[in-house]
């Protein structure tokens, strides 16, 4: 009896997983040229971004033919919503940072200037973006050259935390890239997260204690406090808040449904927050739970016949996403261990 708790408390094996994250991204290939825009004024945005940083962490190559038709539908496309923005600069820093180094500082350039007056983000609008030259790495050395951003503007004077979250994420990407990012940013941003933490430790779509606390923003503001901390150069994994976020996500825990929540409409967008709180922080477990066994033994039990999630695009990425453990920890930060030197 104790043997086989021990076998189902375990992570799926990973030839298991392998093939599950092969079958998901065959399938998500042959959607790939199917891609539409969808929704409408400033929530419309498109799938192009997060496939591409999916199917890069599956391991498809970037010159396979529909890779390198999204690199380009992706880099030729204006650079004008938050979501859009930060997915792109994670996926080209998957793919070659040095060779998307240019496009990624423009990414983060747009982030910058759409950075709420409160410190969140929204959607965003479209900016006037500069044409960044390449520039000399230091000698002797496989450096990056360093590419200084500075704030031109603000946004709105307020967002919510999807997009918050989602900012810091590209955020963190081009500072990998070698791109240097105003401590201003990360500081606005941490400021905003500590005073949205509501009296029971976890987070919402908004502010503090307006709705419940819910799993995936609780998720939201670990993963978001945790870069903050790390770019500012304090202790992430000492920071009391974040510590109260993983406590509530542990009391809270579940891989079935988004907790907090009852549509199921956010499960996977959840469960991927879930791997970006853990990897970020740097946690095998959230509470007593094996966050990862947990989440790919339900992952690899839920995939349909097609090798999706739920036949859906979005879920398939973020399902994927989950299983690759797909988010660097901060300790493994290649460019540069903070946002501006």
């Amino acid at each position: 009896m104790i043997l086989l708790l021990t076998v189902l408390l375990q992570a799926p094996p990973q030839e298991d997983v392998d093939a599950a994250v092969d079958w998901g991204a065959a399938w998500l290939y042959t959607q790939a040229d199917k891609l539409a825009p969808f929704g409408a004024g400033d929530r419309q945005w498109r799938y192009d971004e997060l496939v591409l940083l999916t199917l890069a962490h599956a391991r498809i190559g970037a010159e396979t033919p529909k890779m390198k038709a999204l690199i380009k539908a992706v880099t030729e496309s204006p650079i004008e919503r938050t979501y859009l923005a930060s997915l792109q600069a994670a996926a080209l820093a998957k793919i070659d940072r040095a060779k998307w180094q240019l496009r990624l500082a423009q990414c983060a350039q747009f982030l910058v200037d759409n950075q709420c007056r409160n410190g969140q983000w929204s959607y965003g609008l479209e900016v006037r973006l500069p044409v960044f030259t390449p520039g000399r790495p230091k000698p002797g050395t496989t450096e990056l050259p360093r590419l200084p951003i500075r704030r031109r503007e603000w946004g709105p004077e307020a967002g919510d935390n999807s997009n918050a979250q989602y900012a810091l994420l590209g955020l963190r990407a081009a500072v990998e890239s070698a791109v240097e990012i105003p401590d201003e940013v990360f500081r606005k941003s941490r400021e905003w997260w500590e005073g949205a933490m509501h009296s029971d430790g976890g987070w919402a779509y908004l502010g503090a204690d307006i709705a419940p606390s819910r799993g995936s923003m609780t998720a939201a503001a670990v993963s978001s406090l945790s870069i903050c901390n790390h770019y500012l150069k304090a202790d992430h994994k000492a920071d009391l808040k974040t510590k109260r976020g993983l406590k509530w996500i542990g009391e809270h825990f579940s891989v079935d449904t988004n907790p907090g929540t009852r549509d199921g409409n956010t499960d996977y967008y959840w469960l991927y927050g879930l791997e970006r709180a853990a990897m970020l922080y740097g946690t095998d477990r959230v509470g007593s739970h094996d966050w990862y066994a947990e989440g790919a033994r339900m992952l690899l039990q839920r995939q349909q016949r097609d090798g999706s999630w739920s036949g859906n695009v979005q879920n398939t990425c973020f399902a994927i996403l989950f299983l690759r453990r797909a988010t660097e920890p901060l300790e493994k930060m290649t460019a540069t261990e903070g946002g501006k030197k």
